[in-house]
């Protein structure tokens, strides 16, 4: 799955410390949205030629 983020969410997540900052960063980036428009991209198997790429 992918994420769009903002210019904040990127500061915010480039600011985190630990695996627990980046856990609880990603969780708050699920649940939220940006006026409805989608968050995430699902790529389901298509992963495994993408990361050929």
């Amino acid at each position: 799955m992918f994420f769009a983020l903002t210019a904040e969410q990127e500061a915010a997540l480039m600011a985190t410390r630990d695996d627990a900052e980046v856990r609880e960063f990603v969780d708050e980036v699920e649940m939220g949205d940006r006026d409805g428009e989608p968050l995430e991209c699902e790529t389901d198997k298509a992963w495994d030629a993408i990361h050929r790429a």
